[in-house]
């Protein structure tokens, strides 16, 4: 069994707090499309928009990108479209690849990783943690609090690239 674990470069990430609908309406220039259905993502020149509850979504970007998009969200939350707020400090982002990450990572969760498809995003339980599973092709991302980071890297050291 090969797996291996990358620690991602830290992203911009924004909490948007709103219904599909508004989110919709809101039409905001270059954003993803809102996804269609709950627990899904969509994805807009490396930009991707997370629907992650009823009223719940992540927007992750890329750093940079980070105080042209908190302006931005924080004209249309002004127009009240949505309340938003950047949480970029709270997550961190691991990339975990290869032959044997489906049979790992079913082992460390209850997650049925079999039912996710490339555009599958949701929260789960792994490790005593609540951790955001995004399936990928090559494998899956795994974002959690920050604050648990070296604890993961310890847990997962043998794996790391």
């Amino acid at each position: 069994m090969t797996m291996e674990m990358k620690l991602l470069d830290q992203m911009a990430v924004f909490d948007i707090k709103c219904d599909r609908e508004g989110l919709v309406k809101a039409s905001i220039s270059g954003f993803p499309a809102v996804p269609e259905t709950p627990n899904t993502r969509t994805e807009n020149n490396g930009d991707e928009l997370y629907w992650i509850g009823k009223k719940n979504f992540l927007f992750r970007t890329i750093l940079y990108g980070e105080k042209m998009w908190q302006k931005t969200l924080q004209e249309y939350e002004k127009n009240g479209h949505f309340a938003q707020a950047l949480v970029s400090d709270i997550y961190v982002f691991f990339e975990f690849k290869g032959t044997g990450v489906h049979d790992y990572l079913a082992r460390i969760t209850s997650l049925d990783l079999d039912k996710l498809n490339t555009t599958n995003v949701c929260f789960s339980q792994a490790l005593g943690l609540k951790m955001l599973f995004i399936k990928r092709e090559i494998g899956f991302e795994l974002a959690f609090e920050n604050c648990y980071k070296e604890m993961v890297l310890e847990q997962f050291h043998q794996y790391l690239e």
